[in-house]
């Protein structure tokens, strides 16, 4: 049943986009391109009995279109902000907190980047991906979600620590800029392994 299931999503290319929420798919999502940071305007969730004076709803998003032509699979990750579930409460400490929520966004970049570097690492081919990219995408999806809370841990207990954290950010996207690009190289196989 695997394998026609295989076959089924190789021959008509209909294979399942992966992403850590259903709400990604509303067609308003704004794409980490460090180029344009967020902006205050960026958050359009409503403020109304929200806790915190602002909030950044991001994640991951994978993309698997297969030619059906060729059988050829690409990967496309992207990280990205959602501003309807995302919102901002104005106040003196504005710039502030934009730089804060800035950095979550960030962060979701970093880990799209280690996506990206597990795939490359671990996936030498399409069957390899489709085998292993959900195990892939909840291990690196966890340990997203466990820096995210740590950092707000950290700098909601000593603010002075978010230079700490500008720093962390800037050193690790240096070093995951081999995996800058969106689109993940997978080689393409001719014969489904037995």
């Amino acid at each position: 049943m695997k394998k026609l299931l295989l076959l089924i999503i190789l021959l008509t290319g209909c294979a399942p986009k992966i992403t850590n929420t259903n709400l990604a798919e509303n067609g308003e999502l704004i794409y980490w391109n460090e180029s344009r940071p967020l902006r205050k305007s960026d958050f359009r969730g409503s403020t109304e009995k929200r806790p915190f004076q602002a909030a950044t709803f991001s994640g991951l998003k994978i993309e698997n279109p297969v030619n059906i032509w060729t059988g050829k699979t690409r990967v496309i990750i992207k990280s990205y902000f959602n501003p309807k579930f995302s919102y901002f409460k104005f106040s003196e400490r504005d710039s502030s907190v934009l730089a804060h929520e800035q950095l979550h966004f960030d962060i979701t970049e970093i880990y799209a980047r280690k996506l990206r570097k597990e795939i490359v690492e671990k996936c030498s081919n399409q069957y390899d991906l489709f085998e292993k990219r959900e195990s892939i995408y909840k291990k690196v999806e966890l340990e997203l979600d466990l820096k995210q809370d740590e950092y707000d841990s950290e700098v909601y207990s000593e603010r002075s620590l978010q230079t700490k954290w500008n720093q962390w950010v800037e050193k690790e996207l240096l070093l995951l800029k081999d995996f800058a690009n969106e689109e993940v190289p997978i080689k393409h196989k001719f014969f489904a392994p037995r």
